[in-house]
């Protein structure tokens, strides 16, 4: 009810907490490496599934595809907070910046400092990427396909970063509670906490 809701939004002692993990430079890197095999796989899929054949370019003119891939990616983060706030908290949304010069990378949504249990933390989390992935294909098989078998292959590629945190996650205690914060996210537990 409303009082749980409350006690898991107060900060977690020190001692309670069990890891943070901070995505680092290098974290960053992986996730790029990582990006590109898997756009491309996905470039080959839901291009073959909206053209007939794997794609050797594209033929999409410039405004359609900036805006499709603001559509898809938009849906994304769309997801995460529905999901967000269906499990009681607040959405809010902000862009991944690497580097000196803050070179955007990728959107986020996110509730800072609410705590989730860890099987609300992975819904969270993996929908998106579950949701969107298996959405490409009829998305692809229609009249719009030319214009979304690149946006949708590269958004693949994207979910990399979601992967790497979905992963981080299922190494902790099935107990943990999950909690972004600006910099990292923060795993810890409590024993009046009743995960659900």
């Amino acid at each position: 009810g409303d009082g749980l809701a409350a006690d898991l939004d107060r900060p977690a002692p020190a001692e309670e907490i069990i890891s943070e993990w901070h995505a680092t430079p290098k974290t960053n890197g992986y996730w790029i490496v990582w990006s590109i095999p898997v756009a491309v796989a996905g470039m080959f899929a839901y291009g073959t599934v909206a053209t007939g054949s794997p794609p050797t370019q594209s033929s999409i003119p410039p405004l359609p595809l900036i805006a499709a891939v603001v559509a898809v990616f938009g849906l994304h983060e769309a997801v995460h907070a529905i999901l967000i706030a269906a499990f009681g908290a607040r959405p809010e949304f902000g862009i991944v910046r690497v580097g000196r010069s803050g070179v955007p990378l990728a959107l986020f949504a996110t509730a800072l400092g609410h705590l989730f249990t860890r099987r609300q933390y992975l819904i969270v989390t993996a929908a998106p990427m579950v949701i969107l992935s298996l959405a490409g294909i009829p998305a692809c098989l229609s009249p719009l396909g030319g214009y979304l078998w690149l946006p949708f292959a590269w958004h693949l590629g994207g979910c990399v970063g979601d992967a790497i945190i979905i992963w981080r996650t299922l190494r902790q205690p099935a107990d943990v509670l999950c909690q972004d914060l600006d910099d990292c996210t923060r795993f810890v537990r409590r024993a009046s906490a009743n995960p659900v």
